[in-house]
């Protein structure tokens, strides 16, 4: 298909980390980050449908784990279309059972705000691949709601940002140039805003916690027009916000036998590419900062439990 980008995911017990291949091999890239929230979306909801079997007797565990264990993900910016009772619809998603695959629409994906919305099309699009649903049917995944997240909590070092008009430089390229003995490049562009430091409270901290990605977005009012914007941080760019995650080459945190756990990142993270706007004017807007990991043992499926945390924060002019 013409405009296809390629992300491949495969998940295996040996290696639960989502490895994402496409459109240049960057796990940072936009279709790469979609093909990571499905899967990582998917696990979320087959533990959560391990918990609750009693409400989905005509599932078996270890199908779905199978198929998650074998999926494809490809996205695509081309419109898809399912047909649906002889109607033709546009689609986000469309599953192909006979290739364990999924193809997703790049836009439609973007545009979902709502996480029990996403989390019920992942499980349908699951369920597709086992043949238990199909465009029009939907009477596993509408039983589908989403457990909430009690272990982990993400405290931000402070809630109200200010725009700030001219370029600076991110941690990653302040960490390349100290690598380089050269001037950081300034790559993030004006206006921005910055959250100095996240701190993330574990209430148990037995296991080992490790993040996927942190996802930072906002809908700006400025001059009287709504722009929304977001930023994913993934791959380099993630390690690079926490010293501890830089030197050991990977975003996680060893499991302690402290009755808690806090640790905290070493450097801003910035959300930039915000609209010019005008403090007297009242021009504001709200985000929302989502961290998207795991905690568990990596090298066992059956051991590690998906998760997802986030905060608000507020932008002023």
């Amino acid at each position: 298909m013409k405009g296809l980008l390629f992300a491949l995911i495969l998940f295996s017990a040996m290696n639960l980390q989502a490895k994402a291949i496409g459109d240049g091999g960057s796990v940072g890239n936009g279709g790469n980050y979609i093909a990571l929230d499905f899967v990582h979306t998917a696990q979320k909801v087959i533990s959560d449908v391990d918990i609750e079997k009693k409400s989905y007797p005509e599932l078996k565990i270890e199908h779905l784990k199978g198929v998650l264990a074998k999926l494809r993900v490809m996205v695509t910016d081309e419109i898809l279309y399912v047909d649906v009772d002889g109607i033709k619809q546009a689609s986000t998603a469309i599953n192909y059972p006979e290739k364990l695959l999924v193809v997703i629409n790049i836009k439609s994906w973007n545009e979902i705000s709502d996480d029990q919305y996403k989390h019920s099309l992942v499980f349908h699009e699951v369920l597709g691949l086992l043949r238990l649903e199909w465009s029009g049917f939907y009477g596993i995944s509408s039983r589908y709601k989403i457990k909430a997240e009690k272990n982990n909590k993400l405290i931000l070092s402070t809630g109200e940002l200010i725009v700030v008009p001219t370029d600076t430089s991110s941690c990653y390229s302040w960490r390349i140039s100290e690598s380089q003995s050269t001037a950081p490049e300034k790559d993030v562009i004006g206006g921005y805003v910055a959250i100095p430091k996240l701190h993330i409270f574990r209430e148990n901290p037995k296991s080992d916690v490790t993040i996927s990605f942190i996802k930072l977005m906002t809908s700006i009012s400025s001059r009287g027009e709504i722009s929304t914007v977001e930023r994913i941080y993934s791959g380099d760019e993630l390690m690079a916000l926490s010293d501890e995650w830089w030197n050991q080459k990977e975003p996680s945190r060893k499991g302690t036998k402290r009755k808690h756990d806090l640790f905290s990142t070493s450097c801003p993270i910035f959300l930039d590419g915000l609209p010019d706007g005008d403090s007297s004017n009242g021009d504001l807007g709200k985000g929302t900062i989502e961290i998207v990991g795991y905690e568990g043992d990596e090298n066992s499926a059956a051991n590690a439990r998906p998760f997802k945390i986030s905060d608000e924060f507020n932008i002023h002019y």
